[in-house]
C-alpha cells in the first residue's frame, strides 16, 4: 500500500485500513471471541510527552470511531497504551511488553529514535508496526513488518535546501543539530547533502 494513498484518508479511515492490513500480516490472529488488541506506544511521560499528545489523541479517536461503527471483522478494537518514557530504551521495553501481551500490531512511536528501537523488536517478533510521524529513513529499512504514513528526512531535507537556495537565495549557511537525536542527525545530513549539491557552502 502506498504511503501517499493512506495520507488522503482521515484518522478513522487511515487506522481502519492499517488494522486490516495488520490482520493480514499478523502471525497471531485473535480467536473468534477476542477483541483485536492494538498497541499504542508513545511518550506519556518525560520531555516528549507534550509533543506526542496529538498522536496519542489521534489514535484514541480513530479507535473510538472504529468501534462506534461496529468494529472490524465483527470484533471490537482494544487499544492498549504503553509509555515509552521519552527514551529509546523505554520504547524497546514497551515494544517487548506489547509483544508479550499478544497485540496484533503496534502504532507508534513519534520520535524517530523511539521508533527505531521499537521497530527492531516488532520486526524480530513478526509484529506489524506503523509510525505516524517518524521520518528517519532507516526505520522502514529495518524490515518488511515496519511501515510509516509520513514523508521521510530525504524529502524534508530536499524541501528545506530548495527553500534556502531558491527562495532565500542563500549561498552559505550554518546548520545546528542535536547530537543526541537520530531525527536531527538524519535531517541535517540530508539538508547538507542537497544544499551543497546546489553549490551552497555549509560553514562548520
Amino acid at each position: 500500500m502506498k504511503t501517499g494513498r493512506i495520507l488522503r484518508y482521515g484518522a478513522f479511515q487511515q487506522l481502519t485500513v492499517c488494522i486490516l492490513m495488520f490482520l493480514s500480516l499478523s502471525h497471531a490472529p485473535a480467536s473468534a471471541s477476542d477483541n483485536i488488541r492494538l498497541a499504542s506506544i508513545f511518550a506519556f511521560s518525560g520531555p516528549a510527552a507534550g509533543d506526542n499528545r496529538l498522536s496519542v489523541r489521534g489514535v484514541r479517536f480513530a479507535v473510538r470511531e472504529i468501534n462506534r461503527s461496529g468494529g472490524l471483522l465483527g470484533k471490537g478494537v482494544e487499544l492498549v497504551e504503553y509509555d515509552n518514557r521519552s527514551t529509546p530504551i523505554g520504547a524497546k521495553i514497551a515494544a517487548e511488553q506489547a509483544v508479550t501481551d499478544g497485540v496484533i500490531a503496534i502504532i507508534g512511536c513519534a520520535w524517530s529514535s523511539h521508533s527505531l528501537a521499537a521497530a527492531r523488536v516488532a520486526q524480530a517478533h513478526g509484529v506489524p508496526m506503523i509510525t505516524n510521524v517518524s521520518t528517519h529513513p532507516e526505520i522502514t529499512a529495518i524490515g518488511d513488518f515496519i511501515f510509516r504514513v509520513c514523508f521521510t528526512d530525504p524529502f524534508q531535507g530536499w524541501v528545506l535546501a530548495n527553500f534556502a537556495i531558491h527562495q532565500l537565495r542563500a549561498e552559505s549557511g550554518v546548520i545546528f543539530k542535536d547530537l543526541t537525536s537520530d531525527f536531527s542527525m538524519s535531517l541535517t545530513r540530508e539538508i547538507r547533502k542537497i544544499f551543497e549539491g546546489y553549490g551552497g557552502v555549509v560553514l562548520d
